[in-house]
C-alpha cells in the first residue's frame, strides 16, 4: 500500500509485509501457474505457496489482505 492513505492502511501494510516476509522465510516456497501467464505489464502471475498453503489464503484469513474483486478497494474508513 505505497502511498498509504490513511494511517490505518499503512498500519496494515506494514503488517502484511512483515507477515509475508515471515510466511515466505518459514518453509518450501513452490509457484503455480494461474488462468494467465502475465499481466498487462509482463509481471508474472502466480500462486505462491509455502508448504502447500497459499499465502495470499494465509494472509486474507489473517485479515492482511482481501480478494481481488476486480479493483483496488482501500482500507480507510
Amino acid at each position: 500500500t505505497h502511498p498509504a492513505r490513511c494511517p490505518e492502511e499503512a498500519r496494515l501494510g506494514a503488517a502484511a509485509t512483515q507477515r509475508l516476509h515471515a510466511l515466505l522465510n518459514s518453509g518450501a516456497v513452490t509457484l503455480h501457474p494461474i488462468d494467465r501467464d502475465t499481466d498487462r505489464y509482463g509481471r508474472k502471475l502466480r500462486r505462491v505457496e509455502v508448504n502447500g498453503r497459499g499465502v495470499g489464503d494465509t494472509l486474507i484469513a489473517e485479515g492482511l489482505a482481501r480478494p481481488y474483486r476486480g479493483r483496488r478497494m482501500g482500507w480507510c474508513v
